[in-house]
């Protein structure tokens, strides 16, 4: 066994294995290293203060093959950059979990692609074994890339699955100095995602990559390893490293709409498995609600649970689906502790949005409808929309209803009533629907030829004329041109003259149409004015005003 630092191999690979207590896997791990059909390498065996019988068999190993350089550590704390740093000397590395094995041409594929094509990275794909060494499928790149730094972007989506461990992969050694510590020290307390901060640092550091379309190595899916066991601190790691990704393509432009949707499934299934392991686990139901409200609340979830709401539904119904009942049962059973109120509370928050449900409004909820409060938590909001169109419901808690109605109702007519309905009591609520209004616009013969700053401007108004509530929206008009002393915008006058022609309103159509024409020929349209001018001639051809209107364009 040796216990010096490293001396300058001859050997161009150095394969690493930590060893913590491994058992009967060392022993396919360690032979699959020594069968290599490319024999130029050393193989590093750190002995991480294994209890299980380990220690022996590895000095056997040792004894028998000089490229074996075994070190034993009485403590359980090195791990791969201690390692490389410690002990390697070659151009490049591989790491190789303790129990994990190599397909026997693994090395000699990898070297040689690295070799030809100057790569920094090379890998192959991989197959997954259960404990019984029965296949559980492959995962990985199924063709062979070589590409640049600059197309990393291109091909991120499909290669991040296995940017996100750094087993069994040629590394060029040097590209350890650009591992980035500084996160590595925020996830420290999580014990997870070190190896994923690892590879994406050196990853966007290298400056070519490779893939092999061939499974090289082997990854044993254990149900106690650290991916399948609860610690409240995992969270953590689930956030830094989405931040950590978006910063990377950021920096190379590369953070596009594909990606991004991209790496918040990643970050969907990375908390799905958090909180699953939260639930299962045995820890007091008051630490649970903890979990989960920190996690849901926190500001990247909510993100998430917007883009897969646009661009994923499938799996934003699937979150829902799983978690919600969940915390329903938390909420039962944690109610007199508080813990659970909080929790449905900010479940409800991320479900229809943080202003959705202020805490006046949810301590009405819980008192008076609860019932409505369980069925939006479990997803069976249909049911709960129906409960909710009493109008004392909109009377409590008026965004909520909104959010919901938003959600179920289809009717054009339907959705506007509501809007207007709840914009009496607040309204506030116009400035929040503006991508509703939008689609109301678009879908309106009144306001789809208008200009579009007008009606971002004034959704009441949208609102009023989709609702068909036209009296109403004619006020507004009115109110609003007189605010703005008949100077501005056009569209708000159109749409007046509009109004007042369906509602019959002869005299103020007369005057709306007067007021048009002068603001077309001062905005200089001038075949638009002459086209009002005539109607109002036809109209009213011995109207003073009217022929003061037509004296003036002609001077003009």
């Amino acid at each position: 066994m040796q216990n010096g630092r490293k001396e300058k191999a001859m050997a161009e690979i150095t394969i690493i294995t930590m060893a913590r207590n491994p058992g009967k896997y060392i022993f396919p791990c360690v032979d699959s290293v020594l069968g290599q059909t490319f024999c130029d390498f050393e193989y590093v065996i750190i002995d991480n203060a294994s209890s299980d019988g380990t220690k022996e068999v590895l000095e056997e190993y040792a004894a028998k093959d000089k490229r074996v350089r075994l070190y034993r550590n009485e403590k359980n704390n090195i791990g791969v950059i201690e390692a490389v740093d410690l002990y390697v000397t070659t151009e490049y590395f591989m790491v190789l979990d303790h129990d994990d094995y190599l397909e026997p041409d693994a090395t000699e594929v990898l070297y040689e692609a690295a070799v030809k094509d100057n790569l920094d990275i090379v890998f192959g794909r991989c197959g997954m074994i259960n404990t019984k060494d029965e296949p559980l499928g492959e995962a990985g790149v199924n063709r062979k890339l070589s590409f640049n730094e600059r197309e990393l972007i291109q091909y991120f989506d499909i290669l991040y699955w296995q940017l996100r461990t750094h087993w069994g992969k040629i590394i060029r050694t040097s590209l350890m100095q650009h591992v980035d510590r500084g996160t590595l020290k925020k996830i420290e307390s999580s014990g997870y995602a070190w190896d994923t901060v690892i590879i994406l640092s050196i990853a966007f550091a290298a400056k070519r990559m490779g893939t092999v379309d061939k499974v090289l190595h082997h990854y044993r899916l254990h149900g106690n390893t650290d991916s399948h066991t609860y610690n409240r601190q995992r969270f953590l790691s689930d956030w830094v490293v989405l931040d950590m990704a978006r910063d990377l393509l950021s920096g190379r432009d590369g953070l596009t709409l594909k990606n991004e949707v991209y790496l918040f499934r990643v970050y969907y299934n990375a908390i799905s498995d958090t909180m699953q392991l939260a639930v299962k686990s045995n820890c007091a139901a008051e630490e649970k609600c903890e979990v989960i409200e920190e996690i849901i609340t926190k500001e990247q979830t909510v993100q998430m649970y917007g883009m897969l709401k646009q661009f994923v539904p499938e799996d934003r119904t699937a979150f829902t689906d799983k978690f919600g009942k969940e915390i329903a049962l938390l909420y039962a059973g944690e109610r007199a502790a508080k813990n659970g109120d909080r929790l449905i509370l900010a479940w409800i928050r991320l479900l229809y949005g943080r202003e959705a449900l202020q805490e006046q409004e949810f301590a009405v909820l819980c008192a008076k409808h609860k019932a409505v409060l369980l069925l939006l938590c479990i997803g069976r909001e249909q049911e709960a929309y129906q409960e909710m169109k009493q109008e004392v419901f909109c009377e409590e808690c008026p965004e909520l209803f909104l959010a919901v109605a938003l959600e179920q109702e289809k009717n054009v007519k339907k959705i506007a009533q509501i809007i207007c309905s709840v914009g009496k009591k607040r309204p506030d609520i116009y400035k929040k629907v503006t991508n509703v209004t939008v689609v109301l616009i678009g879908q309106n013969l009144l306001l789809s030829d208008a200009e579009a700053p007008v009606w971002e401007e004034n959704p009441d108004i949208v609102a009023a004329v989709c609702a068909e509530e036209y009296l109403a929206a004619e006020e507004l008009c009115l109110e609003r041109l007189k605010m703005e002393q008949w100077q501005r915008s056009g569209g708000i006058l159109e749409l007046a003259v509009s109004l007042a022609a369906i509602l019959e309103e002869a005299e103020l159509f007369v005057l709306l149409k007067k007021c048009s024409c002068e603001y077309l020929f001062r905005e200089g349209k001038t075949e638009e004015a002459k086209a009002a001018l005539a109607d109002l001639e036809e109209m009213c051809p011995n109207d003073e005003e009217v022929q003061a209107l037509k004296g003036s364009f002609t001077a003009g």
